[in-house]
């Protein structure tokens, strides 16, 4: 899935620079994991400055819906953002819809996606 996600993100976000030919795969469990994890950024943060420009929020109802829905989505699933940019991403410019679905099949087969310009990493949430 990551070779499908790949020229999708670089397609919306050309400047983003993610190594995707780098890709770690690791278990949450791992020692280190967690470093991993927060040293690097979830595919949606990466896409924050595009997605901000690319209709959500152009248009008042648009960023009312947006601010609506933003924190309350984020705490309802225990302060993680998937459940969040999964709703929201339904403001976005259509070309965001085949990205987020691939983000949603991952997750669903516990997985998540983290990237930098070093490293895609692949992580496993089963325990």
């Amino acid at each position: 899935m990551i070779a499908q996600l790949a020229p999708l993100v670089d397609g919306v976000a050309p400047g983003s620079d993610i190594a995707w030919g780098n890709v770690t795969f690791i278990n949450e469990s791992t020692p280190g994991a967690m470093e991993l994890m927060e040293s690097t950024d979830d595919v949606p943060y990466v896409l924050e400055d595009v997605t901000r420009k690319s209709g959500r929020g152009s248009d008042p109802a648009s960023r009312a819906a947006d601010l609506i829905l933003t924190e309350p989505l984020h705490h309802a699933a225990g302060n993680c953002d998937q459940l969040r940019d999964w709703v929201t991403a339904a403001m976005l410019d259509p070309s965001f819809d085949k990205i987020y679905e691939i983000l949603y099949r991952l997750w669903r087969s516990d997985w998540q996606v983290f990237c930098d310009q070093d490293r895609v990493v692949l992580v496993n949430r089963r325990a």
